[in-house]
């Protein structure tokens, strides 16, 4: 009776587990209609964004990018991490996975409060990181191309991630492009646990960091606790800038997505530089920059 009882609480975990992560197999987005899911996939959005994305949000896409302009993938890349307290490591995303349901299996089950801000001391994994750059150009409404392309950095934590302060989100570009003033764009999306597993989410309109010939970064404010005071999961986001040519000899370019995990609460600054985001005068952070992607021009 008793290994009974251990195998139904077990099967109820795994049960529960399963719930957690939005995958591609869900039943499809229904509130948004076919034209505006085919509308933000030109845009480089995945189904698995797509999943849970709703009016509020596509209406604070369309406010930032205009409700007249679509766009057309011209490429991308998705890139896997294991956060641990040493480093941010690349991995497949067989491992990235593996490790993600193990991780919020260990957390359902009650080993270690993925909830607080510091590492559970049986624990040596922060939580598993995936994110994807994408390029676009950018189309009016007849479907023409005026050289601006669109650069999307999304991110997504797999499992539940340990620190929630303010982590850093952030594109860089090759010096051939130029960012066109105030295109920046992000939104920060979670899911509640105290108002019923909704979604909510957090609008961006101005990058607090910014080099006209390098890139942009936003400071993403991680949310510990939902709207009464419950837990949080799936936390997901993207950020979006547009650039151009500045070099007519130029054939080709390329751009790099970063993500900076803050493992303590303290004021930082940010520095960027083509290829590369830093963040100075908090000691423990966690680096995500190894997302590239190359295209012609």
């Amino acid at each position: 009776m008793k290994s009974l009882k251990i195998s139904f609480f077990i099967l109820l975990a795994v049960s529960m587990l399963i719930s957690l992560p939005v995958s591609a197999s869900e039943t499809s987005n229904h509130l948004l209609n076919n034209s505006e899911i085919q509308r933000l996939k030109s845009f480089g959005f995945t189904e698995e964004e797509l999943l849970t994305y709703t009016h509020a949000d596509y209406n604070a896409f369309n406010q930032a990018v205009g409700d007249d302009v679509y766009g057309e993938v011209v490429n991308e890349t998705t890139t896997y991490y294991k956060v641990t307290k040493q480093e941010t490591i690349p991995v497949d995303e067989n491992e990235a996975v593996a490790g993600a349901n193990q991780a919020n299996l260990n957390k359902t089950l009650g080993l270690g409060d993925f909830r607080i801000q510091a590492l559970p001391s049986d624990s040596t994994d922060s939580g598993w990181l995936k994110m994807t750059l994408s390029v676009s150009k950018v189309l009016d409404s007849s479907g023409n191309w005026h050289g601006v392309y669109k650069l999307k950095n999304s991110w997504k934590w797999l499992s539940f991630p340990t620190f929630k302060l303010h982590d850093v989100v952030g594109i860089t570009f090759n010096p051939n492009l130029t960012y066109i003033q105030d295109s920046e764009f992000a939104q920060y999306r979670y899911r509640d646990g105290s108002v019923g597993h909704t979604w909510a989410s957090k609008t961006y309109n101005k990058a607090p960091h910014k080099s006209a010939s390098a890139g942009i970064a936003f400071e993403i404010d991680m949310q510990l606790y939902g709207a009464d005071g419950g837990s949080t999961d799936q936390h997901e986001g993207y950020m979006m800038i547009n650039v151009k040519r500045n070099s007519s000899s130029a054939t080709s370019t390329n751009a790099y997505g970063h993500y900076a995990h803050i493992a303590i609460n303290a004021s930082y600054s940010v520095s960027i530089t083509t290829g590369s985001i830093s963040v100075s005068g908090v000691a423990k952070k966690y680096y995500a920059n190894d997302t590239a992607v190359s295209w012609s021009i």
